[in-house]
Order: structure tokens, then sequence, then C-alpha cells
């Protein structure tokens, strides 16, 4: 699942190609500054963060989406993309494996299970695909 700062700046990428696909020169403009200022406040809330985490500052998210584009369209908007390239991302960066937890029936979440249980997990390491519908076992 795409983490809440990755969203932001792919709502803002989602806008600013709607405002290049309307010729809507007065969204386009409102939208260009969003992203800088949105990148210093967050490298402002990491920096304390990181000595103890790691780098905890989100990739471009037009890197995200070249990630995921050998699986999905980026013209397929939305959480699965992102989800995918998510993946692809951690797994240059060390990661061993996946598990995708989703909730029963959600349609983000099976494309990606889909995309997943090509060959070795789809995205080039182990993945697990766990579906759950929010109940608590009350033994």
């Amino acid at each position: 699942m795409a983490c809440f700062g990755e969203w932001i700046y792919y709502c803002n990428w989602s806008r600013q190609g709607e405002a290049r696909r309307d010729g809507s020169p007065a969204l386009l403009a409102g939208e260009l500054p969003d992203r800088p200022v949105q990148h210093r406040i967050e490298r402002r809330l990491a920096a304390p963060l990181e000595d103890l985490l790691g780098p905890l500052g989100e990739p471009p998210i037009g890197d995200v989406l070249r990630f995921a584009a050998p699986y999905l369209d980026p013209a397929f908007e939305g959480e699965a993309i992102l989800s995918i390239g998510k993946m692809i991302e951690l797994h240059r960066h060390g990661c061993d494996g996946v598990i995708n937890v989703m909730p029963f029936t959600c349609m983000p979440s099976t494309i990606v299970g889909a995309v997943m249980k090509r060959g070795d997990g789809g995205v080039g390491m182990p993945a697990l695909s766990v579906s759950y519908d929010g109940q608590q076992d009350r033994r």
C-alpha cells in the first residue's frame, strides 16, 4: 500500500497530467509549486528520524511509475500501480520479499495479487498475498 506522502505526490502528478491533457495552463501553474514545497516539508519532518531509521524520503513518483510500467500501464491510475512500483523499489533497495495484506474483495489489492503471481512473485522476489475480511475470531 502506498504511504501517505507517496499518495500525495501521486495525486499531484495525476492532476498535472490532467491539466496537460485538458490544456489548462492555469491548473498546471497552480500545481507546479506544490512539489518543491511538499518535498521540503517531507525532508524537514524526516531529518530527525533518519539517523535511527535510514533515508525516509520518497523517490520521485515518475521512478515508481517506471518501475511498475512492465506490469501495469501508467494510464491505469490508482493504488495498484503505486503498490507494484513500491514493491520493485523496495526490492532494488534490498528487500527480500513482500506480503500483500489485502481487504477481501479490494480491487487494487486483487490486481496487485494477480501481478505478484507471475513467476517468482512477478516482481523479482518472493511475494505472498493474504486476504482478510476484518472480522475477529472470538474463541
